[in-house]
């Protein structure tokens, strides 16, 4: 698992960290419009975060079903895709 054990003190990581936990599929500028915090500001953090998210739902933590539901359907098809190419 990714070790993001130095930004847990960082509140505004944290805040995008847990907005994209609950919104799974959320862009950055839905981000940024959630949390209120700035779009330099989400952009700094948001692919840590995305990748936490991503690793967490590897490991079958799920805080968004419905977006767990459609990240494992997506990669479904996208795998069954790759097999018939």
């Amino acid at each position: 698992m990714i070790d993001y054990q130095d930004y847990r003190q960082d509140g505004d990581f944290m805040t995008i960290l847990n907005y994209i936990r609950y919104n799974c599929l959320a862009a950055e500028d839905e981000v940024a419009d959630g949390t209120s915090l700035d779009l330099a500001l989400v952009r700094k953090h948001y692919r840590l975060a995305q990748a936490i998210v991503a690793e967490e739902l590897d490991h079958g933590i799920e805080y968004d079903p419905w977006g767990a539901s459609m990240v494992r359907n997506l990669t479904d098809y996208l795998l069954s895709q790759r097999r018939t190419a």
